[in-house]
């Protein structure tokens, strides 16, 4: 039996995602941010994957 508490719950991870499993959540945050911030995310999460990713002349 679930609780108000896992109903409510589970209420929210239906709005959270779509159908093809998408979540909602980081779109909608997204486009909360100004353009300029969304720049800034943009360049923070480049800079991270570029520290994570091998060098390209590096075999």
């Amino acid at each position: 039996m679930l609780t108000a508490a896992d109903q409510e719950l589970e209420t929210l991870n239906q709005k959270a995602f779509d159908s093809a499993g998408v979540d909602l959540t980081q779109i909608d945050w997204m486009l909360s941010l100004t353009p300029y911030e969304r720049l800034q995310v943009l360049y923070e999460t480049s800079a991270s994957l570029a520290r994570l990713m091998p060098d390209a002349d590096t075999d």
